[in-house]
């Protein structure tokens, strides 16, 4: 190893290759371009592509993740019980009668007190006759107007706990606007859509 060391120090280029000045600098400003070109254009591509897929990979991984996950507990609910399933589907398209929408709108002050909203307005009126839209005649199209003050994460679990509820109620209009007087809160207008039968 000493030996090889000693030959590559006292390594001299024979007398008759020769290299004048301008050669050399010539050969030493194309190695600096050629390394420039490389480093500065192909590689900052490269990474630039690098960083910009980087977050969307992570991304996709956990959507994917989330996904997987979802399945298998929807595949693990069907074979547990899919007469449960069935039932539950049934149970939640179950419409009320009309002299019970006073009883409705006690349950959606009750979901909402306990969801910690406070309902400053409520107010329901059948929906006029709409131009395409075919409704059975047994049946009777309701529209819940609902002014409430609250947060959004709360709202969130009051609309979730209307459409696990056990009666027909769909979300027809959302409108939220801060609250000027407490900037943690929103004026949430909230429109349901409900069938009543005659």
């Amino acid at each position: 190893m000493k030996d090889l060391l000693q030959k590559i120090i006292n390594f001299k280029i024979p007398q008759d290759f020769e290299f004048d000045n301008k050669k050399k600098i010539l050969a030493v400003i194309i190695c600096v371009v050629v390394l420039y070109l490389d480093f500065g254009v192909v590689m900052k591509a490269q990474l630039t592509g690098l960083r910009k897929i980087g977050p969307k990979i992570t991304k996709l991984k956990s959507e994917l993740d989330l996904l997987n996950k979802n399945l298998l507990r929807m595949q693990d609910i069907k074979a547990s019980d899919p007469e449960a399933i069935k039932k539950r589907a049934q149970k939640a398209m179950r419409m009320i009668p009309e002299g019970q929408i006073s009883l409705l709108l006690q349950t959606l002050s009750e979901n909402a007190n306990k969801n910690f909203l406070t309902i400053t307005h409520i107010k329901p009126a059948k929906e006029p006759p709409v131009k395409g839209v075919v409704v059975p005649q047994n049946l009777t199209s309701y529209l819940i107007n609902i002014d409430l003050n609250g947060d959004y994460h709360h709202l969130g679990k009051f609309i979730n706990a209307l459409e696990n509820g056990d009666v027909f109620l769909m979300v027809q209009n959302l409108r939220i606007q801060p609250d000027r007087k407490d900037f943690l809160k929103q004026k949430i207008n909230l429109v349901l859509k409900t069938y009543v039968t005659k």
